[in-house]
């Protein structure tokens, strides 16, 4: 028995080899473990491996060892030993050789590991840590569900190996199927119980009662108000319907339910309490909004698959110039531009996040150094931040168009949208990037290492060679997309509607196949939903007289600051900025649209400003449960290469660069005549 420590063993963990690049992406399309995984999943996955040898004899873990990760045998052969209950001596059970995988059963129960695993000769695995490898499987429910498949057929083999041994009593074969030992912690085996991994009780106990609070305040607020006469001047139809949007609050306050069964909830009070009918409750399903929203949502989940949209990512990340400041500007524009085409801040940044950590240590910048932060908050702001540079830049804002009067609607187009935003974006956006250059510049003791920053560049390496040559698919993607924001830009001229150019590009995307029934069923629907519900808010309320009551009621009080626009849109902000402490941006900003679009209209202000206003200044990230892309880039990189105290004086500026924005903007909307 050859003895060995494991401790010594880490320090031979490294990062990849840059010159072996083109052999560890041959290697990981042939892991057994991996052979459901698409192209785009395996460059996704490498983005957390890191390379180890081991040297004849040493053990990889040890019996009894708490799991730390899997491993995918490169080469060598591996042995699976279990020691007797007495520890006298060691039973050999299988070996594990180049394309085989040890360790996964306990990274997913928890299980001390069952068995050892020692180097039969010198060798190289590759290492997914656990916590890591949760994150990747917690965020692609398809991956996960293909590495179990896979897991079941190895396991299934391995049984039907042990029982043909066991039946001619003889050894299991050097070069049989490799058993993971791990399933030692199966009761059948081991007598102990598979526990899986669930959140603890404690924070499962407090989501439930968190619920349930959100819940019982959505019933007392409905009760209280049914007891209650209407305000003067609001039919008894208005007041409910004003009832049933305040019940909501606290159900998406405290996430009681999903979105989508919040707005199907609103639905029923509204057409249960007498409101409006239930068609008119849901005449948002039937709005040409919806339908846009539903296409664009469509096409880009389906780009998406094609990895495109990651190709477009590791492009920008790889490209950029002029030191951390040209890094940084780059990644700025780069969302930017993609915004344009794909509207979920969420998806784009769940996307880049995946390659932004790779992209810091490639460039040479080591977890938690200040240049790190700024690259990860750069990806940020031009990913995440840029919520309404156009109509297409997120759903939410795609909503808010729908929540917008009749009149301000037609006034607005994709174009429209875009200039009517420019000044705003501009000084939101150059803003942003001089505050993260000048936050997070590196110092003398951030300067990249050489040989680490070339190491590090193979990982990105890496995810290229597996993602391969554009596909025919990506091709089809990238010139389709053109032609649909080609036909946006041209909409004032052509005079065709953005619904009718999204069904169009739609429909070519089915013809060449990268719109399937699985990009179809990846849609946000639950998103969707809520959208539709959202979108009936405005004619539900034009019907029961609630628009008129508040336009009456807050131009009052509201008069003053309305003769004054600057000042007015200055304290509507401030309203936005105090929502967003108690609801996400998809909520807080339709709810200021409807409450404050008819007051601004009777003010002279067009309505669309109030909705970008509410876009923007309701996307804050003091405290990372503002932001959903926020917390999207921190599960993207495992929360390794920031802290929210480091990101908190960039999030502060945020909010002062918003005013900045708007009063600079507030001129040159002077000149367009919507002030």
């Amino acid at each position: 028995m050859r003895a060995a420590s494991s401790e010594s063993d880490r320090e031979d963990r490294t990062p990849l080899d840059p010159n072996l690049v083109d052999e560890y992406a041959e290697f990981l399309t042939q892991v057994r473990l991996f052979t459901g995984l698409d192209r785009i999943a395996r460059a996704r996955l490498a983005s957390y491996l890191e390379s180890r040898w081991v040297a004849d004899g040493s053990l990889v873990f040890r019996q009894g060892d708490a799991p730390d990760g899997l491993y995918l045998v490169r080469r060598g052969r591996f042995g699976v030993l279990r020691s007797t209950p007495d520890a006298a001596r060691e039973i050999w059970l299988s070996s594990c050789t180049q394309g085989d995988s040890f360790g996964e059963i306990g990274l997913i129960t928890g299980e001390a590991r069952t068995a050892s695993v020692r180097a039969d000769g010198d060798g190289e695995v590759l290492r997914l840590e656990q916590a890591r490898f949760r994150e990747f499987v917690q965020g692609s429910p398809s991956v996960a569900l293909a590495i179990a498949a896979q897991l079941i057929r190895q396991l299934q083999v391995a049984d039907i190996a042990r029982s043909e041994s066991h039946s001619s009593r003889l050894p299991l074969a050097v070069d049989a199927a490799p058993v993971e030992q791990d399933v030692g912690a199966s009761p059948s085996v081991s007598g102990r119980t598979m526990r899986p991994v669930w959140p603890r009780h404690w924070a499962t106990t407090w989501r439930l009662q968190r619920a349930h609070v959100g819940m019982v305040l959505a019933l007392c607020t409905l009760a209280a108000g049914w007891l209650v006469a209407p305000p003067a001047g609001l039919e008894i139809s208005g007041w409910r319907a004003i009832l049933g949007l305040m019940a909501t609050v606290p159900l998406f306050a405290t996430a009681a339910m999903p979105d989508g069964l919040v707005a199907l909830f609103l639905v029923g009070v509204w057409a249960l309490g007498g409101s409006v009918s239930l068609s008119m409750a849901l005449s948002g399903f039937t709005s040409s909004a919806w339908l846009l929203t539903l296409s664009v949502l469509a096409i880009a989940s389906a780009v998406a698959a094609t990895g495109l949209i990651f190709r477009l990512a590791l492009w920008a990340a790889t490209r950029t110039r002029g030191g951390f400041a040209g890094q940084a500007t780059s990644l700025v524009v780069s969302g930017l531009c993609i915004s344009a085409a794909f509207p979920e801040t969420t998806g784009r940044t769940a996307l880049i996040a995946i390659a932004t950590g790779d992209l810091a240590e490639a460039l040479g910048y080591l977890p938690g150094s200040r240049p790190s932060v700024g690259i990860a908050m750069a990806v940020f702001a031009g990913y995440g931040l840029t919520t309404a540079p156009f109509l297409t830049s997120s759903s939410t804002a795609l909503l808010t168009y729908t929540l917008l009067p009749q009149a301000a609607r037609d006034s607005l187009d994709w174009t429209t949208w875009a200039v009517r935003a420019a000044p705003f974006y501009l000084v939101l956006l150059v803003g942003l990037t001089a505050s993260v250059i000048w936050l997070y510049r590196p110092d003398r003791s951030d300067s990249p290492n050489s040989g680490h920053q070339q190491r590090r560049r193979a990982i990105v390496a890496l995810q290229r060679a597996l993602l391969g040559r554009p596909s025919s698919k990506e091709w089809a993607a990238a010139l389709i997309v053109i032609f649909l924001i080609g036909g946006f830009l041209t909409g004032s001229i052509t005079h065709i509607a953005p619904v009718s150019i999204a069904l169009v590009a739609l429909v070519l995307l089915s013809v060449v196949g990268v719109v399937t029934a699985e990009s179809i069923r990846s849609i946000n629907w639950n998103l969707l939903v809520l959208f539709g519900v959202v979108a009936s808010t405005q004619q539900v309320f034009e019907t029961t007289g609630v628009n008129a009551w508040l336009a009456e009621v807050l131009t009052g009080p509201l008069r003053p600051l309305a003769m004054l626009p600057a000042l007015f849109l200055t304290v509507l902000t401030l309203l936005c900025v105090a929502l967003s402490f108690l609801l996400r941006m998809p909520t807080a900003a339709p709810v200021m649209t409807v409450a404050f679009g008819p007051v601004a209209m009777a003010a002279g202000i067009d309505p669309w400003v109030v909705a970008l206003l509410a876009l923007v200044a309701c996307s804050n990230f003091i405290f990372a449960y503002q932001s959903n892309p926020y917390q999207a880039l921190q599960h993207g990189i495992s929360g390794r290469f920031f802290t929210d105290t480091q990101t908190r004086p960039l999030a502060i500026l945020y909010v002062l660069l918003t005013f900045v924005a708007l009063w600079a903007s507030v001129p040159l909307w002077h000149t367009m005549g919507i002030l």
